[in-house]
């Protein structure tokens, strides 16, 4: 009778271990970030790009709002095709071409990090995308 209780906090003790070896959570997901740079210059006055991470979905604005799936695993991150809507921003000056670059380094993401309350995203050129949380109300 005693091997059989043992036996079964083996079991439980086992079913822990394993439920700890799973994918742990997403460390992207449940925070909007505030890109404040895009390759070591900061962004152009008067404009703001946004991403939220979720369930391998990310989404977010810039001049446009935009969508694209992506994946993580440890310190990698994988960004998948970016869709996004087509309006034309004329103000200020430079701000589709910031867009595009942001992008364009998203889809070369490789590596991400957080440090001090900031998200990295490297890509692998080397180019940093760094943001801020946006706090929540």
């Amino acid at each position: 009778m005693k091997s059989k209780y043992i036996i079964i906090i083996y079991f439980f003790v086992g079913m822990i271990f394993l439920s700890a070896c799973g994918q742990g959570a997403d460390p992207l997901a449940g925070t909007t970030w505030d890109l404040v740079s895009i390759a070591g210059a900061p962004l152009i006055e008067g404009t703001a790009i946004t991403a939220t991470f979720d369930s391998g979905q990310i989404g977010g604005s810039a001049c446009n709002s935009y969508s694209g799936s992506y994946t993580v695993n440890k310190d990698t991150i994988t960004i998948g095709q970016i869709a996004s809507t087509e309006m034309y921003c004329v103000e200020p000056a430079g701000a589709m071409d910031q867009e595009s670059a942001y992008f364009t380094y998203l889809l070369q993401a490789q590596k991400f990090e957080t440090s001090a309350g900031k998200l990295s995203i490297i890509t692998s050129g080397g180019a940093t995308l760094v943001f801020e949380p946006i706090p929540t109300e």
